[in-house]
């Protein structure tokens, strides 16, 4: 009986309340048969309705004369307000776990409750698509984490200056960064330079400790192909040359035009090395058979002096192991190769002239003593 009484009790409210009209409030405040309460407006089609009035203040939370929390509506925009920029919105799960704020001055955090910059996470964050960062119009600084890391430079929309820097400053800092890598929307990389006009361009010195793989040099071992030994310092200078050296001394230096000079040359001769050791027959005559010349070069850009030397073509014909042929078919010749046949020569010559003057010593015994018996003629 008592929740009878009670029910009836409710309905009687209800009853008085509906489409009723407070004296002095005109309509401000109304509730509908239906349940509805509408503040500002008689027709409320929601269980709570404002009014259609735009008001940049329509609910307040906390109203006072320095601070105002609340929402209000502008300009089809929904507007949730704290009361100044060290305020904040917070996200939290249970009583206190603050998962996420918004500041009143725009920064974003998600994980701490004073984010320092725009968007602040200072544990993992997971990006299943893309993160774009730029302004309105050009993702500058696209970061795109489909299996792989991906930063794309935006070069659309007169963006002529787009680059990817990494630099020294830190988040909350007020100064300008100092970048230190830049990569320009051509692909160039800077290091120590934000406009790099090369693949690579480092501004400064650079240290390698580790061995280097290119065109011409073998990865594995880190020199030039064929290379007989190692080195301590590798100059690349900016108009092509390279020089060897250590603590700014060359021992060795490569000009762009081919010409090398060294402190010494040495190839790997060990008898260790070798098998099937034969002594060189015929040295002098195959000697004989080449050409020593003086020429010029056809392509200037070697060189315009007057070259002294050999003919490959020629030499191939003598000694073919002395003259290699790259893959456009141009042949050169190993100088230094020459000087075997040439040691083998100079022995052959030797023996031929002690054979010379072994007949020659017997020619004057010989001439000395006819002169001997002629001079005993005379005397008789």
């Amino acid at each position: 009986m008592k929740t009878i009484k009670v029910i009836e009790s409710i309905l009687l409210v209800f009853t008085l309340v509906t489409a009723f009209h407070l004296p002095g409030f005109a309509d401000e405040l109304i509730v509908t048969e239906t349940g509805n309460v509408g503040i500002g407006t008689t027709t409320p089609s929601t269980k709570l309705s404002l009014g259609t009035p735009v008001q940049s203040r329509e609910l307040s939370l906390h109203d006072s004369t320095s601070d105002w929390y609340g929402f209000g509506i502008q300009s089809y925009q929904l507007r949730l307000q704290v009361g100044n920029t060290n305020a904040r919105f917070s996200f939290l799960a249970g009583d206190s776990n603050e998962v996420m704020t918004i500041k009143g001055n725009g920064n974003v955090g998600i994980g701490t409750s004073n984010p320092r910059v725009t968007v602040d996470v200072p544990n993992n964050l997971d990006v299943q698509g893309g993160l774009y960062l730029g302004r309105t119009g050009a993702y500058n600084g696209t970061i795109n984490t489909d299996d792989s890391l991906f930063i794309n430079i935006d070069a659309n929309n007169d963006q002529v200056n787009s680059r990817f820097q990494i630099g020294t400053n830190s988040p909350n800092s007020t100064g300008g960064a100092t970048p230190l890598l830049t990569v320009i929307d051509n692909g160039n990389v800077g290091i120590g330079t934000t406009t790099p006009q090369r693949k690579l361009e480092v501004t400064g010195s650079a240290k390698i400790s580790d061995k280097i793989g290119t065109f011409g040099f073998d990865p594995n071992s880190g020199y030039p192909y064929l290379w007989g030994g190692g080195v301590h310092t590798w100059d690349v200078y900016a108009e092509g040359s390279v020089g060897v050296g250590t603590s700014g001394s060359l021992t060795a230096y490569m000009s762009r035009d081919g010409a090398i000079s060294a402190v010494r040359y040495n190839t790997t001769s060990d008898a260790r090395y070798k098998e099937d050791i034969k002594t060189l027959d015929g040295s002098l005559e195959k000697i004989s058979l080449l050409r020593g010349v003086t020429y010029n070069w056809a392509d200037k850009s070697r060189g315009k002096d007057r070259q002294v030397g050999v003919i490959a073509q020629e030499v191939e014909q003598v000694f073919p192991e002395l003259v290699s042929t790259n893959e456009q078919g141009f042949k050169s010749v190993e100088y230094s190769k020459l000087v075997a046949p040439l040691i083998e020569a100079v022995k052959e010559l030797k023996a031929q002239n002690d054979q010379l003057a072994s007949e020659n010593q017997s020619l004057k015994s010989s001439l000395n003593d006819i002169m001997a018996r002629l001079d005993a003629l005379e005397k008789k």
